[in-house]
């Protein structure tokens, strides 16, 4: 099934292409990523966990998802890191991310 924008919804002129960091799991990331590139949504980075090696896994993995679609994608052990917030916040002009030292 693939996502159509609404005929009453206009498209995003050039130059003002929605972007967004996406931070997403299992089917409903998935699907929603999909969608957000349906609607024409540039997605710099995509953001996961990490799969539990223990635990069966029975849905759609996210970062599968990013690299079917070159996107880059991580997986970071602490999405709080400053390492992390810095990549993220590089990716989003304007988005200000701050941190709590």
């Amino acid at each position: 099934m693939r996502a159509e924008r609404p005929q009453d919804e206009p498209q995003a002129s050039a130059g003002t292409r929605p972007r967004a960091v996406v931070f997403a799991y299992h089917n409903v990331g998935d699907r929603c990523l999909r969608v957000l590139l349906a609607h024409g949504v540039d997605v710099p980075l995509v953001v996961t966990h990490a799969d539990d090696p223990a635990e069966a896994r029975w849905f759609a993995r996210v970062a599968d998802v990013a690299a079917e679609l070159d996107l880059p994608c991580i997986a970071p052990a602490d999405v709080n890191a400053p390492d992390v917030v810095d990549r993220i916040g590089a990716q989003l002009d304007e988005l200000r991310l701050s941190r709590a030292s």
